[in-house]
Formats: structure tokens, sequence, C-alpha cells
């Protein structure tokens, strides 16, 4: 997962796709693959390696491809949430740590076999302007929001927002940016 910076990535099977912060790229078994950053940047990235039997299925599946080696997730967010917790588990080393680790692993290649099959379907502008709003929602965690300016940022109108939020993300706004700051202080705690 690159979180900031940007560069490309290429694969066998994959072609060559530019990287952004946010982009994720799959390394798979035994396929030629190289990647690059951006120079003088770089890019921060996070990574999580997994191999056993269930990797062996998920990959006979299809469940993700080296066909779609990068993928560009809505709601990075989550993601980067999931390595914390990994990274939280790992520095207390609790009984059952690896474990949680794992599930959290399965947790996380879920995530991206949904955002997958997201990519691979029609991306309206109502679900483009939700995932801004989500991303907006989640880099004010620390200070209230006025959801009426949010919806101007947004090129909007509010009554739109409030009906359409809801309909993509299950949550009313104050809902899910109530939910975003509860998780980000319990993750904090």
């Amino acid at each position: 997962y690159i979180s900031r910076g940007g560069g490309v990535f290429e694969s066998e099977g994959g072609g060559k796709h530019p990287i952004e912060a946010g982009s994720i790229f799959v390394l798979f078994p035994g396929v030629w693959h190289r990647y690059t950053t951006r120079q003088p940047m770089g890019w921060d990235e996070y990574w999580v390696g997994f191999s056993g039997q269930y990797a062996n299925r998920l990959l006979r599946k299809g469940f993700l491809t080296p066909s779609q080696p990068v993928i560009k997730p809505c709601g990075e967010h989550s993601l980067m949430d999931l390595f914390a917790q990994m990274f939280s588990e790992m520095r207390a080393e609790r009984t059952g740590f690896s474990q949680i680790i794992g599930s959290i692993t399965t947790l996380l290649v879920a995530n991206l076999n949904a955002a997958s099959r997201s990519q691979r379907s029609s991306y309206t502008r109502s679900k483009a302007v939700i995932e801004k709003a989500k991303s907006l929602l989640n880099e004010r965690l620390d200070q209230p929001m006025d959801l009426r300016d949010l919806a101007g940022q947004l090129h909007v109108g509010y009554a739109w927002l409030r009906h359409e939020f809801p309909r993509h993300t299950g949550l009313a706004l104050h809902q899910y940016h109530l939910q975003l700051r509860i998780n980000k202080a319990m993750i904090l705690l």
C-alpha cells in the first residue's frame, strides 16, 4: 500500500501502471514484476506478505489476479487502520497475536477484493462524490464537521448529499463521521 508519493509498477500479464498515494499493488508468486518511485519524492509503503493453503486457494479462485495487480481502493483510511492494528499487535506480542495478524491480513485481502471488483464496475459521478466526502470526513477527524460546508466543497446540494450518502454507505453523514472519530480514538487508546 502506497500512502504517500508515486511511481510506476509493471508486471507480466498486468502491464504498466502509474502508482499514486492510495494505490496498492500485489506481487504474485512466480510473476515477473518491477517498480520504481518518482524521484526525488519517492513513496511511503506498507507491506504484508502471506502464503499457505488459503493464499493458494484465493489465487486459484481469482480472488486477486495477476492481470489486475494494481488496485486503487476507495476508503484508503480503513486500510491504514488495518495496518495500524497489525503494527499494534506486533508490538504488543500478546498471546495469539499471530492469529490476530492473520485475521487482519484476511480482512485486508477481502477489502482488496471488494475494491478490485468495484474498480471493474462502472464508476458513477455520485459514487465519486461520496468517496470524496468520505475522504474529507476522514481528513478532519480532529475537528467537528459542518456538513453544509462539506456539501459546498463537493459542489453538491446538502439535501442531495444527505440522501445519497446513506444510500452508498449505510450510515447518515453525521453517524459516519462520528464512527470514524470513535474508530480513531479506539486505535489511539
